[in-house]
């Protein structure tokens, strides 16, 4: 190992070539690696890895938000009477579009109870390859907690909105 300077590296390199022909002779090719670019390559698999799941958990958020959507919609179209006799009750439209977040917010914080566990184990799994790590922190855990509840909101709230506007006297016209 050999420690050089930036400004003359070829310079630098070419006399080290020499010097290794004439120590070496021409049986052993001189070879030379950078600590940086040695470094660098080692984590290029971590850095492949990281691409690949940033993507997939883009995909995933996406697909589960259309999940969400397509079960509001169609808890709200089961419940379409019982949302105009609430409205014939004198409920705003806030109030019946907080009654069906609620319902899916319990959904969303027993899923998280349930996998924060589970998560903090596989990811102290990973970090423990790695001789410096970070320490996992509640912050993320919070960060993603506020994250799938606004989601929650805006997918069940946009989907809520239009029911909870409509004439009561429509969905209950049959009745």
């Amino acid at each position: 190992s050999i420690k050089i300077k930036k400004e003359n590296r070829d310079e630098t390199l070419k006399f080290l070539e020499a010097k290794w022909y004439e120590f070496a002779g021409d049986d052993m090719p001189f070879r030379h690696d950078f600590v940086e670019d040695v470094i660098s390559n080692s984590y290029n698999n971590d850095k492949r890895t990281a691409t690949f799941i940033k993507y997939f958990t883009i995909l995933s958020i996406i697909i589960a938000s259309m999940g969400l959507l397509g079960l509001s919609i169609l808890s709200i179209k089961q419940k379409t009477k019982e949302i105009g006799i609430r409205k014939v009750n004198g409920a705003n439209s806030y109030a019946i579009i907080a009654l069906m977040i609620k319902n899916y917010l319990v959904l969303v914080f027993v899923g998280f109870i349930l996998s924060v566990p589970i998560s903090y184990y596989f990811l102290q799994k990973w970090l423990n390859n790695f001789v410096y790590k970070t320490e996992l922190s509640i912050w993320v855990f919070l960060i993603v907690i506020l994250g799938l509840t606004v989601l929650t909101i805006l997918t069940v709230g946009i989907a809520t909105y239009n029911t909870a506007n409509t004439n009561p006297a429509d969905s209950l016209r049959y009745e």
